[in-house]
């Protein structure tokens, strides 16, 4: 009887050992073969499911965002306001040895997708869904009364992207001074100064 595959399965597991190779070899060094023995799979196989490194490279990173999300979705449920907003922030920061070596994926990701219109769509969707979800936990801490009357909503959550995007590229290249804490307490600090005093 014929070995039943789950495709879809196989796809996903395929774009998590992208990940896996970029963190360890780097973006440029990324290739079929290296990624075919990080899977122990022929080399046929990977190109059957991507046939191309750019599709390989475009699953992978709407692969990351998927998993972000998941991962979102479970620490803010049944929060809201400041507190999801805290729990959102944590889940996309550097924090911890997977937090930074997401990090170091996600900057090449950023450096290709400035060449690169479809992976630039993929960034700029998936950030703009983030942009949204941080605004209306932003919302949800003025109509609890929690915010100080005079913050302009959309300019916090440009700066929480902004801010959450930098401490990312500051802890693959400066992870000397960027050690968990100091990362933990800038968030801390920067929600407070949104705060109702």
């Amino acid at each position: 009887m014929p070995k039943i595959v789950d495709h879809e399965k196989r796809k996903e597991l395929i774009a998590d050992a992208v990940v896996k190779v970029i963190a360890r070899v780097g973006f440029e060094r990324l290739t079929m073969r290296e990624l075919a023995a990080e899977l122990g799979y022929a080399h046929g196989t990977v190109v059957r499911y991507f046939p191309s490194k750019r599709a390989l490279l475009t699953a992978s990173f709407l692969n990351l965002y998927n998993q972000a999300d998941a991962r979102i979705g479970r620490v803010v449920e049944g929060k809201r306001g400041f507190d999801a907003l805290d729990a959102m922030c944590r889940e996309i920061l550097p924090l911890g040895e997977s937090g930074r070596k997401a990090a170091r994926v996600v900057l090449a990701f950023w450096a290709r997708a400035s060449q690169d219109d479809e992976i630039m769509a993929i960034h700029d969707e998936n950030n703009s869904r983030w942009r949204q979800q941080m605004r209306s936990f932003l919302v949800q801490a003025r109509e609890d009364g929690a915010m100080c009357p005079d913050v302009d909503i959309d300019i916090a959550a440009s700066e929480l992207a902004a801010r959450n995007a930098g401490w990312q590229m500051q802890a693959c290249l400066m992870a000397e001074v960027t050690p968990d804490e100091v990362i933990e307490e800038s968030l801390r600090r920067h929600i407070d100064s949104l705060r109702r005093r």
